[in-house]
């Protein structure tokens, strides 16, 4: 583990539409509140490193998404983007019912939070990108394959694949990301994964997250002329971080173009690309990410 003393974190589990949700909290109630919000087939321990190197004192809410970390499986297998906007609003609703949030968002939880302040533009305040890129872009002709992919993975019930030891997801973590320092990927691994009773070690998450064909792809998601209209509406200003070395705009076919009308589509936008960061820009340079997330609070 790295030198850094960690600050502890409290558990809350609360009924979101019918699911029991797991939202990880650091600090006090009467402090300032944040939402984090992680990616996909993550959860909200990765902004431990985030939270460490924040210099105020806030009360930070993290859920973990449905289906991730200690947060229910959905009961039939689905994970529709439309979901994760309900219970969004819901955990909205019942942590900051009358204020406009401040959402600092990875990835994934980005593609929820700028849709969110799209659609009730009154209720965000702030909004932080942690490495979204966007949607991708999928042609019309994709879509039958897409459905029968979907339909092939919620019609089994599908058991994650199972590890020897922590240290093997630590391994394959810290290939996926060399920017993450020593420690993080052990302790990344330990928070993404759970020993059974016999002896394996498997992820958290509902493996009915993950398409077998390929880890990007899982249907129900907008189109992205569809997010940029959302986006188009959002009054928030939007703090844009991304890891020069990202591999995510590759993964999703976006193209230098795509990404630039993309950023263009909010009103207004502060971007700060960290040269050396990969995906996981929020543990690689957690230090640099919480000081641009605490002065961007400030505005």
């Amino acid at each position: 583990m790295t030198a850094q003393i960690m600050k502890k974190s409290a558990p809350i589990f609360i009924d979101v539409r019918g699911l029991r949700y797991h939202v990880r909290t650091w600090g006090e109630k009467t402090r300032r509140p944040i939402f984090m919000l992680h990616g996909w087939m993550d959860n909200s321990a990765s902004f431990q490193y985030v939270v460490d190197h924040l210099k105020e004192d806030y009360y930070i809410i993290a859920p973990d998404w449905r289906g991730c970390g200690d947060s229910q499986w959905s009961d039939d297998g689905s994970y529709w983007f439309n979901d994760y906007l309900a219970d969004l609003q819901a955990l909205l609703q019942h942590f900051q019912p009358e204020t406009p949030v401040d959402l600092i968002c990875h990835s994934m939880g980005f593609n929820i939070g700028s849709v969110y302040a799209g659609v009730f533009p009154h209720r965000v305040r702030r909004l932080v990108n942690l490495e979204c890129h966007g949607f991708r872009e999928v042609s019309p002709e994709d879509h039958p394959a897409r459905y029968a992919e979907w339909l092939e993975a919620v019609a089994e019930k599908k058991i994650g694949p199972g590890y020897p030891s922590f240290d093997r997801i630590a391994e394959k973590l810290q290939a996926a990301n060399p920017a993450l320092r020593p420690g993080q990927s052990e302790y990344l691994a330990r928070h993404l994964a759970r020993m059974g009773d016999d002896g394996v070690v498997r992820m958290l998450n509902d493996p009915a997250q993950r398409s077998p064909t390929n880890k990007m792809l899982y249907v129900g998601l907008l189109r992205p002329e569809e997010a940029e209209a959302c986006w188009k509406r959002v009054e928030a200003r939007v703090l844009w971080i991304e890891g020069g070395k990202s591999d995510v705009p590759r993964q999703i076919g976006a193209t230098p173009e795509q990404l630039a009308r993309r950023r263009s589509a909010f009103r207004s936008l502060d971007v700060k690309v960290i040269a050396d960061a990969g995906h996981l820009v929020h543990v690689e340079y957690a230090k640099d990410v919480a000081a641009a997330i605490e002065e961007f609070l400030l505005i």
